[in-house]
């Protein structure tokens, strides 16, 4: 049957899926980055552009190998912490910063204004 995916995709192609992302968004700054160094060195334009690619799909697999889940792991561990909350305290109870700076109310002003 044409055009049916397999259920497990190759490790290869979901790596290539995943740092699509990291691509986009890095692809602009870093990828003129190295592109202007690699110039700047004597490159050619071609060369520079190939050898910028090779370097930005590189960084963008450290990132979705290393940097993504190591976030990814953080995020939960805190999203399950405010699962544990406690429940609202008192006002009574709670820290003072946390009753407010105790401002005075806004005072309405009765302004007369001109009619022409």
């Amino acid at each position: 049957m044409a055009g049916t995916a397999s259920p497990e995709a190759p490790a290869y192609l979901r790596t290539l899926g995943l740092i699509t992302y990291p691509l986009y968004l890095t692809h602009n700054v870093i990828g003129a980055a190295i592109i202007r160094a690699l110039v700047d060195a004597g490159l050619d334009a071609t060369s520079a552009l190939w050898i910028a690619l090779g370097l930005l799909v590189l960084v963008c697999w450290f990132i979705c190998a290393k940097i993504e889940p190591a976030v990814r792991c953080a995020l939960m561990q805190a999203l399950a912490h405010f699962g544990k909350l406690p429940k609202r305290q008192p006002a009574s109870r709670r820290p003072a910063l946390a009753r407010g700076l105790h401002l005075p109310l806004p005072v309405p002003v009765k302004v007369n204004v001109a009619t022409s």
